[in-house]
């Protein structure tokens, strides 16, 4: 089974665009409706909005069509992910 390709936007920020130029050269990314965003407003818990800013900073290559993800692993108040 063949890995995955990794994402531009990952590329740049790890800096496997410049050590693997050839592979990145003439690469094309989907277009997105623009970066993350800010938390919805169902989330209404510290930790759920500490998750979702620390997802959104240190993941740059999360973009709009990713919303979905993250809502899913942080958007159930029942669990306690970040105590």
């Amino acid at each position: 089974m063949l890995r995955r390709r990794t994402p531009l936007a990952k590329a740049k920020v790890t800096g496997q665009d410049k050590n693997h130029a050839s592979r990145f050269k003439d690469r094309r990314e989907p277009k997105s409706k623009g970066p993350l965003g800010s938390p919805p407003k169902w989330m209404v818990k510290k930790h759920q909005i500490e998750a979702w800013k620390t997802f959104s900073d240190e993941l740059p290559w999360l973009n709009h069509l990713h919303q979905a993800l993250v809502w899913y692993r942080f958007g159930d108040s029942r669990q306690a992910y970040w105590r």
